[in-house]
């Protein structure tokens, strides 16, 4: 087929993955992580039924090579597409009402709702636009490999993770941004190369990467427990019990008429 039809079947079929999830999520109200790590079994599963399980190769479009080892003016094309993702998402994110909304959906479903949120179009939208992503990325994979086989994105849902909880977003929800997502994935990629550079088995990066994980929310916990401490340290609440005493005897006598009654509680 003309290769801006394969961009499409190869987006499309990431989104219809983000539409069934967003659908199972936000109207039945399954567990986001289970369902998407689900779908993940189902599409690998999908995959060897259409293919039987045989490696496709040799894809024969010089377009579609450029896509991954082309450049312009110098700068990769792969760089290219990331930055227009990452910029336009992140706008979107951030300056229109979608993107609000999806923060106060994570912060609080239950108050957005009252405040007039869409929850479930919001986190319905949000899943769409992530399977789209997904397809994005796997178009641009098969394009640097030449290539398609069963089980070649393996393990790359850690990886996705722990850059996103690397670059302080909260597995809780309402809080991060996509540029945050993209220093966590940065940092990744550098520590990978380092460990390769330094001759260490490369089966140590998946270790690395848990245990990243690990101590990146262990980090954000005991910084929302120092946080909040502090705050309710600046104002803590008022505590029951007798009133304070007081030095003015005054203050002791009873008081008559409307003095008595401004004094009642």
């Amino acid at each position: 087929m003309p290769l801006p039809v394969g961009l499409l079947v190869g987006i499309g079929t990431g989104l219809l993955a983000g539409v069934v999830n967003g659908a199972v999520i936000a109207l039945l109200g399954v567990n986001d992580f289970i369902v998407t790590l689900a779908m993940l079994s189902v599409g690998a599963g999908l995959l060897q039924v259409v293919t039987s399980d045989a490696q496709l190769t040799g894809v024969q479009s010089d377009a579609f090579a450029w896509l991954t080892q082309g450049s312009v003016l110098g700068v990769p094309a792969p760089v290219l597409i990331a930055v227009v993702v990452v910029v336009a998402l992140e706008f979107v994110l951030v300056a229109t009402p979608f993107g609000r909304s999806a923060y106060a959906a994570g912060i609080g479903p239950r108050a957005a709702e009252l405040a007039g949120v869409p929850v479930r179009r919001v986190r319905f939208g949000v899943y769409v636009l992530s399977g789209a992503c997904a397809g994005g990325a796997g178009v641009l994979l098969a394009s640097k490999l030449n290539s398609v086989q069963s089980g070649l994105g393996s393990g790359y849902e850690l990886t996705a993770i722990a850059a996103a909880v690397l670059g302080g977003i909260s597995l809780a929800g309402g809080r991060g941004s996509v540029w945050r997502a993209v220093l966590g994935a940065l940092f990744l990629g550098t520590l990978s190369q380092g460990l390769q550079m330094l001759g260490v088995d490369p089966l140590w990066f998946t270790i690395v990467t848990g245990l990243s994980i690990v101590a990146a929310v262990a980090l954000d916990r005991i910084v929302g427990r120092i946080a909040l401490s502090r705050l309710l340290g600046a104002d803590p609440p008022a505590a029951a019990g007798p009133p304070p005493e007081h030095d003015d005897p005054r203050l002791d006598q009873p008081l008559a008429g409307s003095a008595r009654e401004a004094r009642t509680p």
